[in-house]
């Protein structure tokens, strides 16, 4: 009876373990595919811009229908408008008639995947701006914090673009992050 007993209580160590390194691994797996359908956005954007003049983007540039259709990956209207880890996720674009630029939002978002977004993107997007809103409100100039703390909504890029750095900026309970994409 105490070998079968010892044998469960075995069995039940590793069974917690397993679903606990299951648990993290899919939790990891959901932030790679929210960093590819951004990926994936920004490549559409660039490549939807590309074959239209600058004066008809400006008009469309707000039009949810065309951000839906044309940009946004397939799967972000079948989840509801969420990013594959759950969290609120939004597109849109902006501009004048000679530059025209891509955004994307995530919303209620812990620390540590704030952090996570925040360095990935900071290094491997061509970003014009990335702000950080410990705050998880909408981004003004007295909501946003770079690294050092400084109420700004024109962080640096180079200022976030380490774990380290990116962890000083996302010290909210719940954060928000603009990234704003590059002309094309």
């Amino acid at each position: 009876m105490v070998e079968m007993l010892e044998v469960l209580g075995i069995i039940g160590v590793l069974s917690i373990g397993g679903i606990k390194g299951y648990s993290m691994a899919m939790h990891k797996h959901n932030i790679n595919k929210t960093m590819d359908w951004i990926a994936e956005a920004a490549n559409n954007y660039y490549t939807f811009t590309a074959g239209h003049p600058a004066g008809d983007l400006i008009t469309q540039a707000y039009d949810s229908t065309w951000i839906k259709q044309f940009i946004a990956p397939k799967e972000w209207t079948k989840n509801g408008n969420r990013a594959p880890m759950g969290v609120k996720m939004s597109f849109g674009a902006s501009g004048t008639v000679t530059a025209q630029y891509f955004s994307v939002s995530l919303y209620d978002l812990d620390p540590s995947d704030c952090t996570d977004l925040v360095s990935f993107g900071a290094t491997n997007y061509p970003l014009k701006s990335l702000w950080v809103n410990p705050q998880n409100k909408s981004f003004n100039g007295s909501l946003c914090t770079d690294d050092q703390g400084t109420n700004t909504c024109t962080t640096a890029i180079n200022k976030l673009n380490s774990p380290a750095k990116a962890a000083k900026a996302c010290k909210g309970k719940k954060n928000s992050i603009l990234l704003m994409f590059k002309a094309y």
